[in-house]
């Protein structure tokens, strides 16, 4: 076993969970209602979740064999109409959606080869994808459907990623095409290593943030998402301590992890006040008189 004397760790990657959980949670507050009466208040059923999965992990298996022209297209088409939308939603007025796509297009073929793109457009248009994508499609989701999408998000990408490693060569090939499909930055203070994080992972963790506010309120939604970050650090430092190079790992499993810490944590203060025995009440012996 090789010996490192001392660990290699990043702050960067942790820190962007915590602000996708800030943002989606503030995002969500101000548009929740707006985004359910446009989609007439539907929500998600388990059963829904489980096809939702099945679906992901399909197209990340059938995007390994379709040409990259193909992923381009079809891409540019989704982030589109994506920002279409959130330029609708914050608008209310369907000609001013256009706008959105329109800037994403430009900057994307214009600078697309370049070290503005690659260093500061793409997180930037990462970062507004997974956090209003997270806010439009968590106001479908419940406790409980989230909870099951979690668990079978997080079966999915171990599979993809450990197993048949279909998410490794999905996420090379749409990384090579230049798409915000992930967060690249540089770790801090370890600046020679260049750290990813896919969307889908992002989107889980706002996700939780999202429920956790609304079940426990935003003080617990922010203790578990640093209980999120904080279990990724470690696990991230580990791996750039002993397997630095080339490793890739299922995020979600320390995302939803961490989560189900904060989770545990705080059935387990609520168990431990309902059985701790009264403390009864001491009464003086002397009556006050009144002179």
């Amino acid at each position: 076993m090789r010996i490192q004397a001392a660990m290699t760790f990043d702050v960067t990657l942790p820190i962007i969970l915590i602000l996708i959980a800030v943002a989606t949670i503030i995002l969500s507050e101000r548009m929740e209602k707006r985004v359910k009466t446009l989609f007439e208040e539907r929500e998600f059923t388990i059963r829904d979740v489980a096809l939702l999965v099945v679906a992901m992990g399909g197209m990340v298996t059938a995007l390994v064999f379709v040409p990259s022209q193909a992923i381009l297209v079809l891409f540019l088409w989704v982030f589109s109409v994506a920002l279409f939308v959130i330029t609708y939603l914050i608008s209310q007025k369907w000609f001013l959606g256009f706008i959105g796509p329109a800037i994403f297009l430009a900057l994307y073929f214009v600078f697309r080869d370049t070290w503005v793109w690659n260093y500061y457009l793409l997180d930037t248009f990462a970062f507004i994808f997974v956090v209003f994508i997270t806010v439009y499609v968590g106001s479908f989701f419940t406790w409980k459907v989230t909870l099951a999408f979690a668990l079978f998000l997080t079966i999915m990408d171990v599979i993809q990623v450990l197993g048949t490693r279909y998410m490794v060569q999905t996420s090379q090939k749409l990384s090579n095409l230049s798409l915000p499909i992930f967060i690249a930055i540089r770790a801090v203070p370890a600046l020679q290593y260049l750290m990813y994080l896919g969307l889908g992972d992002l989107f889980l963790t706002g996700l939780l943030s999202i429920q956790a506010a609304k079940k426990f309120g935003k003080r617990f939604a922010m203790e578990s998402t640093l209980s999120i970050a904080i279990v990724f650090g470690i696990v991230e430092a580990i791996v750039l301590t002993y397997y630095p190079i080339g490793t890739a790992l299922p995020a979600t499993v320390m995302i939803f992890g961490g989560w189900l810490i904060a989770i545990a944590a705080k059935y387990g203060m609520k168990l431990s006040r309902r059985e701790a025995p009264a403390v009864p009440t001491r009464h003086s012996d002397t009556v006050p008189t009144k002179n």
